[in-house]
């Protein structure tokens, strides 16, 4: 039997945000589930090969899950592994040379009218035009829901040139972020005043559940006539390309956003040339129908 079990081994512990910490506990149960269909309570991590791995690839296969839950699941048991060689429980990861099917990344992201529609549409219940406000604010610093909930004024700082910023450490990485305010980030900031608070405050302050900020997001959409589901990931996703749109070097953008890598904030590249591809494709379609017409009408 192992001298660690799986729980004990596994990263959940050390992760920072609550998201990440769920999303173990499922890779965790999955595999769980998967040795017991094995007819096992437990297996030695010395007696796993390259087999066992294949197998858990399979049985991801046969039930009918989405590639990118497979790599997911299989990439935390890797993990797993190079934790146990960590500890000494084992000398080397025998799942090193697994193969991962690559899967293609599809980042959510709101354009620019879809934008425009939400900073034109005030609303009138209290609670769900606090959502939109933080919604936007996200939109236009990049933060997480998680940093926007942990905001402080005193994170708001102004450097020599009398220009604002927000410097943050992000609750997911640990990693700063340093974003300059833009004019409508400021402006929804003017309506949450420090006021009485104590610098050390948090900003956006609510009562209300990720449920139900969820369900805000869902309706102030429909009301906006806007097809993407919205989610503080949308709203992050769509600061990264807006402003890369706008010409900000790649490597500012990851400054601001806190990625740990760049290679986090290339993605974000792909997605804009991939819209350009898409914009010159439609303007050429468009030319060609006019030409044809011209031609019909001559």
């Amino acid at each position: 039997m192992l001298a660690l079990s799986w729980e004990e081994l596994s990263i959940v512990q050390s992760t920072r945000a609550s998201g990440t910490y769920q999303s173990c506990r499922s890779y965790h149960r999955q595999l769980e589930l998967f040795v017991k269909s094995k007819g096992e309570t437990d297996i030695p991590l010395t007696t796993l090969t390259m087999e066992f791995f294949d197998d858990y690839r399979i049985h991801f296969k046969r039930k009918g899950y989405a590639l990118s839950t497979t790599k997911q699941n299989l990439f935390w048991l890797s993990r797993l592994m190079y934790r146990a060689v960590s500890q000494q429980t084992i000398r080397y990861n025998p799942f090193e040379n697994g193969k991962y099917e690559r899967v293609e990344r599809k980042i959510r992201c709101l354009g620019k009218t879809e934008v425009a529609r939400l900073l034109a549409m005030p609303l009138q219940n209290d609670q769900a035009e606090f959502v939109r406000r933080m919604f936007l604010f996200s939109v236009f610093t990049g933060l997480a829901f998680a940093d926007v909930s942990k905001l402080r004024y005193c994170d708001i700082e102004t450097n020599n040139a009398g220009i604002r910023y927000i410097r943050q450490y992000r609750k997911k990485t640990d990693v700063e972020s340093i974003t300059p305010l833009h004019p409508i980030a400021e402006q929804i900031l003017s309506l949450f005043p420090l006021k009485d608070k104590k610098e050390d405050s948090s900003i956006f302050t609510t009562s209300q559940s990720r449920i139900q900020i969820g369900m805000h997001l869902k309706a102030i959409g429909l009301a906006c006539g806007i097809r993407q589901s919205l989610s503080f990931h949308v709203a992050r996703h769509s600061f990264g390309t807006l402003t890369l749109e706008a010409g900000i070097p790649v490597e500012s953008i990851a400054k601001m956003m806190g990625h740990s890598s760049i290679a986090s904030t290339q993605i974000y590249a792909q997605i804009t040339d991939s819209k350009i591809s898409r914009d010159m494709d439609k303007l050429l379609e468009k030319n060609r129908k006019a030409h044809l017409w011209n031609v019909l009408i001559e």
